[in-house]
């Protein structure tokens, strides 16, 4: 099969069709201010984040900034109602950690 190269956006109406016959009809990226509560050692926390344009049944890819703090580490993210992302974060350490605002990097995918 021959490669397609475009040079601008690519629209399209009826979306994106996969090798798999799977339609993508909404993809996002969206950058979010997100403030971790303080997460107890050993803990899964889940956190609810606005991030606009989600819609239940959206998957949902939750990219967290470089420098979070060690130990932290996702552990799901999905949509619970138009526009919220339910982000679960485990402490996977002893100790209690209170993460500082950062912002978090959200694709949706629909």
């Amino acid at each position: 099969m021959s490669a397609t190269h475009f040079s601008g956006p690519v629209v399209s109406s009826a979306g994106l069709q996969l090798g798999d016959g799977g339609v993508i009809i909404y993809i996002k990226k969206a950058a979010v201010s997100v403030d971790l509560p303080s997460i107890s050692a050993g803990v899964v926390s889940e956190s609810t984040v606005t991030v606009s344009g989600a819609a239940a049944g959206d998957a949902v890819i939750a990219n967290p900034p470089a420098n979070l703090a060690a130990g932290l580490a996702v552990v799901g993210a999905y949509v619970s109602a138009a526009d919220t992302v339910k982000l679960r974060v485990l402490n996977s350490t002893g100790a209690p950690i209170n993460e500082a605002a950062a912002n978090w990097v959200f694709v949706l995918v629909r």
